[in-house]
């Protein structure tokens, strides 16, 4: 626990530190003062449809505090940045190893994207601080806290539904004559309140598709004009580039060539049934990257949903 504090704190002060410089690290950050001070002008009434609404109302009412929308989005990115880093050195410590939970802290507390992500006014650190803690609760069967963290998480990025939930559904299915509950009941949780968005959604947008907008923006159609041979080749090279050379280049190499290891021997963990849990959310986690890249080469501009 003392590690995990240490490294959240340190890695708190790194992004506080890059945040008084612009990096111009997406251009999405001033969009979101935009959002901000719509939620602050309609009095936390304002739902930008086409983005999850939590980080800009948690920044707006950091705003009431700093002043300005800048400043209060820049508070809750470095304080969700600093848990997230704290959250996967407690993970690692905890159901793994002391040393692994070091060394994972240690590694995204200065992780580039992460730590420029998490010191600009973007939604990505809040939504990675509330997706640890969901893991870090179910695997601890606190399957109360679990739903809310859920719920927080599936508010701020819509990725849960895509990603956590095969996992926990894979979980359940199991463990179902362990303790099937505990994992049934956060996978209803999250169900349920990715069902009431898309309700939501639908009376707002016409469509239950709240999925739609941002595949339809993220599509492509780089195969579209190639013979079916070179179409797969294509697809598969786009794949492989992903694995071979981005994540790589975010992560680092020996990462990379380390995780499938670390995955295999998750059942040898201090709690191996949570060891193996992390393993399947990581797994959903990067299984959609894998679709978000494969849709976004050979989709063309067909409308998702």
């Amino acid at each position: 626990m003392a590690i995990a504090a240490l490294l959240g704190i340190v890695g708190g002060l790194h992004r506080l530190a890059l945040s008084r410089r612009y990096w111009g690290h997406e251009e999405e950050d001033w969009g979101n003062l935009v959002l901000i001070r719509g939620v602050l002008d309609s009095g936390f009434g304002f739902v930008e449809m086409e983005h999850m609404p939590l980080y800009s109302w948690l920044a707006a009412a950091a705003t009431l505090v700093t002043g300005d929308p800048r400043s209060g989005g820049l508070l809750v990115a470095i304080l969700a940045g600093a848990l997230t880093v704290a959250l996967t050195a407690w993970i690692g410590a905890r159901w793994l190893s002391p040393a692994a939970g070091a060394v994972a802290g240690l590694l995204i507390a200065f992780q580039p994207e992460s730590a420029l992500y998490s010191a600009s006014t973007l939604r990505e650190s809040t939504y990675t601080a509330a997706m640890l803690a969901a893991v870090a609760l179910v695997g601890d069967r606190r399957v109360r806290l679990a739903a809310v963290a859920l719920a927080v998480a599936f508010l701020t990025r819509f990725n849960p539904a895509f990603s956590l939930l095969p996992a926990l559904g894979w979980m359940a299915w199991r463990e179902r004559r362990v303790d099937v509950r505990r994992w049934a009941l956060p996978a209803a949780a999250l169900l349920a309140v990715t069902a009431g968005w898309a309700a939501f959604y639908r009376a707002e947008v016409g469509t239950w598709a709240f999925w739609g907008g941002v595949m339809e923006r993220n599509s492509g159609d780089a195969v579209g004009d190639l013979f079916p041979r070179e179409r797969i080749a294509a697809v598969f090279g786009a794949l492989g580039g992903l694995g071979a050379r981005v994540l790589p280049g975010h992560v680092g190499p020996l990462v990379v060539l380390l995780a499938p290891v670390g995955m295999a021997l998750a059942g040898r963990g201090r709690r191996p049934t949570a060891a193996r849990w992390l393993a399947a959310a990581g797994l959903g986690t990067l299984g959609l990257l894998f679709l978000t890249a494969l849709l976004g080469v050979g989709c063309g501009g067909q409308r998702i949903g």
